[in-house]
């Protein structure tokens, strides 16, 4: 089945680099379109990280809306800190997007950047969720990196098995000045036990929330504008980020033929704009021979080589969560997915249109409080 984009009836005033998305008949913009006027310390702050914008990150200008994305991201995240700060409470942003779109890595060029905190940390949620090895987990990343050793020494490092780590974590949080990155929250509860716990009181402390799901980044988020989406890449950055991979990593510069090329877009049309996806082909692709016929094999054969090539095994793990996350959708919403494989590929489908076929179809059908249009 073909990766679609699904256009909305009534279009947004302004339309960002990185993209809006659909909320009930609208597209809703999952952040502000422009900045408002903050303090002169704030703009320093700005001055300070645009930095990591300026050099290698951007290597060339196909990336220039990547870039901007990240721009917008690091306007958000000043804003939440200073209204935080303001009020004398936690600062809370999300971000959200599929599973491999890269998330974390735009969120990793900021928190490398941002030096207006005493400390700071990045914990990882395992699953099933544990609270307290959480907190144990985000401890540890502090002492790790050398960025705690004021306050912990090596002999402390037993500590959390005596004493109670979920305890600490909220001593220091209040304490001092924290920027924390809580990655892979799954769902509103493990949000309202970690808020409960860890995040009650007063604090200058500010949390970055990463997930895969909108309702549980809205759920995080202070505000309804601190919530930041994160699409994957335009059909020319994919076929850049594709060849810069091949040819870095194995120290190539080999041009490729035309017919290459197109046999590149052609795969890279199946990768759904996933940076993963598209660094792991690139890396497979490197290792093979470059004539056109083998890649026109390959792309025949996608994906039955992305299932069984011990070369993807990188991939397995985002592929396991594609699953699960459509065996676990409603079984009334698998149809309305399957019914998608009608439309021909890389073609923007109506949204009104849509729902009008899955309303034919009796897919959509009116309810109690809604109507079939509604409920589509």
């Amino acid at each position: 089945m073909g990766i679609h984009q699904i256009e909305s009836t009534k279009h947004a005033k302004w339309k960002p680099s990185c993209g809006v998305h659909t909320e009930g008949r609208n597209c809703k913009l999952v952040h502000r379109t422009s900045v408002p006027s903050i303090t002169d310390q704030a703009i320093l702050i700005l001055s300070l990280c645009l930095h990591v914008f300026q050099g290698g990150l951007v290597l060339d200008d196909m990336f220039t809306r990547l870039r901007e994305c990240n721009k917008q991201l690091l306007f958000l995240i000043t804003e939440a800190i200073f209204r935080s700060r303001g009020e004398f409470r936690f600062g809370v942003i999300s971000v959200w997007g599929i599973a491999g779109v890269g998330k974390s890595t735009f969120v990793r060029t900021i928190y490398n950047s941002h030096d207006q905190f005493e400390m700071y940390g990045w914990v990882n949620v395992s699953h099933p969720f544990n609270l307290r090895d959480l907190a144990c987990s985000l401890l540890l990343d502090l002492h790790q990196n050398g960025r705690c050793f004021l306050w912990l020494g090596e002999k402390d490092i037993d500590m959390f098995r005596t004493k109670d780590p979920i305890q600490e974590c909220h001593k220091l949080l209040h304490k001092h000045k924290f920027l924390i990155v809580i990655d892979g929250l799954q769902s509103t509860e493990e949000w309202d036990l970690i808020k409960s716990t860890l995040l009650s009181g007063n604090s200058e402390s500010f949390i970055i929330v990463i997930t895969n799901e909108e309702s549980v980044a809205r759920h995080c988020a202070v505000e309804d504008n601190f919530v930041f989406n994160v699409n994957g890449l335009k059909a020319d950055a994919a076929l850049y980020l594709f060849i810069k991979e091949d040819r870095l990593l194995y120290k190539q510069n080999i041009d490729l033929t035309p017919e290459m090329i197109d046999e590149a877009k052609l795969i890279i049309k199946k990768c759904g704009g996933l940076p993963k996806v598209i660094v792991a082909i690139g890396r497979f692709m490197a290792t093979r021979s470059k004539h056109a016929v083998l890649w026109r094999r390959f792309n025949k054969k996608f994906m039955h080589e992305l299932q069984t090539n011990p070369g993807f095994e990188s991939l397995r793990g985002l592929f396991a969560w594609m699953q699960s996350y459509f065996h676990n959708s409603p079984d009334s919403l698998k149809p309305c997915i399957f019914y998608l494989s009608i439309f021909p590929r890389d073609r923007s489908i109506r949204r009104r249109r849509l729902i009008r076929r899955w309303i034919a179809e009796g897919y959509s059908r009116d309810t109690a409080n809604n109507s079939a249009e509604e409920n589509g």
